[in-house]
Parts: structure tokens; sequence; C-alpha cells
């Protein structure tokens, strides 16, 4: 089951600071800590309530060149394009 503290994932919509994820596969309602996030950002769960993930943006405490390297590293052979 998705959804588990420490999973990666990838905004489908706004998060600003409501809007849904996709975590391993399944969609999630989800709110955002932190900064709003762009639909196709990678995000990371920090946690979950109920039905409810709490996420935030996967890059926020990484330099932006780190950022780009994980989130590749993170969705290469998913069929998940990243910028």
């Amino acid at each position: 089951m998705g959804g588990q503290h420490g999973s990666a994932g990838v905004a489908v919509t706004p998060l600003a600071p409501h809007g849904v994820v996709r975590v391993d596969a399944e969609e999630w309602s989800a709110t955002v800590d932190g900064r709003p996030v762009s639909p196709g950002e990678a995000i990371d769960v920090l946690g979950r309530r109920g039905l409810r993930l709490r996420v935030r943006a996967a890059e926020e405490l990484l330099s932006p060149a780190t950022a780009k390297a994980e989130r590749w590293r993170r969705y290469r052979g998913r069929g998940i394009w990243v910028r």
C-alpha cells in the first residue's frame, strides 16, 4: 500500500495547500507543508491522517542541481518524465 512515510511521488494537481498526488501508482488527497507544489513536481510523503497524505516538495531541502538529479533517480524507469 502506498502513502507510507518516506515514500516518493508526484503532484497530479496543484497543491496550495490541498490537491492530489500519485504515490506507488495510487492517487491520494494531500496537503502540502511548505511552499505550493505544481503538477508534475516530485513530492515526499511526511505522514498520513486517514485518507489524506501530508507531503512536501522533494527538493525543498536540496540544492537545485541535487534536486534535479534526485528526481531523475526516483522516476527513471517508472515511465514518468520529470524536468
